[in-house]
């Protein structure tokens, strides 16, 4: 009790006895129940009555614990609550303690980070300093479209775009923890992340790369301690058929005239520039002059441009220099790009118009830009160059990468081993005298 309150005589604490008992001047006055010692009740001068318990525990220490306000709760309720109370405490426990942890909990569960926490600490703590600029849009694309909606029922505002058209990731993070969401990270659970697996069975590329993402976010989740475990594994991806398409000679030459008649000699030059290193499209489209040593013939691409994030040291071949010196006349004075588009300091930027026109004239069908990287590994796979030499040009860091032009090999293979079939024969019908002429090996 507090100094200044007024302590009443017993009284059995009814509805009707409540209802009747005085509302003090100032302060608060305290009555007690006859019957059931250590229930209680307060009145305020506002009127309030709060019912409560007041015991000591087995050490001796004195508690007080609010059970309720009448009205809300009756007087029977309050009092079957402050019986089991008071035997809580007789028999040594402290249900006040057990409140109290409860309201902490509560309170940790309201304050924890939510699944809009995730997606943007991911983004920006994350896959801002260690992945591609691409691959961040195409992360944010997936938590946009499919994450948040599926998995949090929260659907952004369409996101803001830059000048080149591009996604601005900042205001798309400030979107993310701006919407309200009341979905916990450590709330989501295993069952819910493979329904939406399930969900996307129609499009399984997409299914997968949806679930290497939420991977990649709930094990950082689980580093910064926002939840125990990581909900994705286990979920089991869909197979996926690598796609190889590769341009046969006839379908080259095609190409090769094609690009020849194109009068936008920049795109032309970018494409030819595909073909001719196996570099990548963002690679040559971001690809500036100082980049290039064109008297050692070798192209350096930073790190920042490669998918490996170290440089990369590609030598040329004479045709490649000639795109490069015929893409000197195209240079601009405030522009380093070597295949420059037609806004001021940015690369050509319609590449995917110019090549669906391209392969029109070609009359190639079902090509992507990308396949002229598998084209280039295959032509040099089918000329007898080992797997070690194509993943160093093409800045593969991982041989199980360069592996899946292994079956190119065989013709170039088949040539060798015919060689040694030959010699075999040779001996068998006795031809001791016959010189066999064995090709010189460098050393």
């Amino acid at each position: 009790m507090k100094s200044g309150d007024f302590v009443g005589s017993a009284t059995k604490l009814t509805k009707r006895a409540v209802d009747a008992l005085p509302v003090p001047v100032l302060g608060e006055a305290i009555h007690w129940d006859r019957e059931l010692k250590g229930f209680g009740i307060r009145i305020s001068h506002t009127g309030r009555r709060t019912y409560f318990v007041h015991t000591r525990t087995k050490a001796g220490k004195q508690v007080k614990m609010k059970i309720g306000v009448h009205g809300p709760m009756t007087a029977d309720e309050a009092r079957d609550q402050a019986a089991f109370l008071l035997g809580q405490y007789a028999i040594g426990h402290n249900p006040s303690e057990v409140l109290k942890a409860a309201k902490r909990a509560e309170r940790a569960r309201r304050e924890a980070p939510t699944l809009t926490d995730l997606a943007a600490d991911y983004l920006q703590n994350y896959a801002f300093d260690r992945k591609r600029p691409k691959s961040v849009r195409d992360d944010a694309s997936m938590i946009e479209m499919v994450i948040l909606p599926r998995l949090a029922h929260v659907h952004l505002a369409r996101p803001a775009r830059l000048p080149d058209g591009q996604i601005d990731l900042k205001a798309f993070c400030r979107t993310i923890e701006a919407a309200p969401c009341t979905r916990k990270v450590a709330d989501i659970k295993h069952a819910e992340i493979e329904t939406l697996h399930r969900g996307l069975r129609s499009t399984p590329y997409r299914a997968n790369r949806v679930i290497a993402l939420l991977s990649k976010m709930f094990s950082l989740a689980a580093k910064w301690a926002w939840r125990t475990d990581n909900p994705v594994r286990g979920i089991e991806r869909y197979p996926e058929q690598k796609r190889e398409r590769f341009l046969t000679p006839e379908e080259l030459k095609r190409l090769a005239d094609a690009l020849g008649q194109c009068t936008n000699k920049v795109s032309a030059g970018a494409v030819k520039m595909m073909l001719l290193t196996g570099a990548r499209r963002g690679e040559v489209l971001n690809a500036k002059w100082d980049q290039f040593d064109l008297k050692a013939g070798v192209w350096t691409k930073p790190s920042s441009h490669t998918k490996q994030k170290k440089d990369h040291r590609v030598p040329l071949s004479p045709t490649a220099l000639s795109v490069l010196q015929e893409m000197e006349r195209y240079k601009k004075a405030d522009d380093d790009h070597v295949f420059p588009g037609r806004k001021a300091g940015k690369p050509v930027q319609d590449i995917k118009k110019f090549w669906a026109s391209t392969c029109n004239a070609a009359n190639l069908q079902g090509l992507r830009l990308h396949d002229l990287r598998h084209s280039f590994a295959s032509l040099l796979a089918s000329s007898g160059k080992s797997l070690p030499i194509i993943g160093a040009l093409l800045g593969h860091t991982q041989p199980a990468t360069t592996a899946r032009y292994s079956h190119l090999l065989d013709e170039p293979l088949r040539e060798a081993t015919g060689r040694v079939g030959a010699i075999f024969e040779a001996l068998a019908e006795d031809r001791v005298g016959e010189v066999i002429p064995i090709k010189k090996v460098r050393r």
